[in-house]
């Protein structure tokens, strides 16, 4: 929750309507203490709980995360090989257009040479 300048100015003015202008230094002094120790109280507890319940919690959550790992490769593996079968089966002609593609790109140029050199040509 944030407090704007409006906001602020509001309690402020409220604050000195209903404390008066002498004790509201006062007031303000040991409502500021108060937040101070709040914040270190509640620090301390975040602390505490991360030490004694959140680290524990991802160390043991470690070798269920490891474990479920080839799972979701496979899974991913499957489902690459499932849309691969459904586009084949959708559109042979598409799929037996990408295999050829596939098999024309161009080979790297030592390959190309060494063929060329194979076949009697000059490069």
């Amino acid at each position: 929750m944030r407090i704007g300048i409006g906001e602020l100015v509001v309690i402020f003015l409220i604050a000195l309507v209903v404390i008066g202008p002498d004790k509201l230094p006062e007031y303000a002094r040991q409502l500021g203490k108060a937040l101070g120790e709040l914040k270190k109280s509640t620090s301390g507890l975040n602390e505490e709980i991360r030490k004694d319940v959140i680290v524990p919690l991802n160390e043991a959550a470690q070798p269920l995360r490891e474990a479920v790992e080839p799972i979701n490769d496979s899974v991913t593996q499957i489902r690459s090989d499932m849309n691969k079968v459904s586009k084949t089966i959708e559109n042979p002609a598409a799929a037996m257009k990408d295999a050829v593609i596939k098999e024309m790109e161009p080979m790297e140029p030592e390959q190309t040479q060494e063929n060329e050199e194979a076949e009697g040509g000059v490069s």
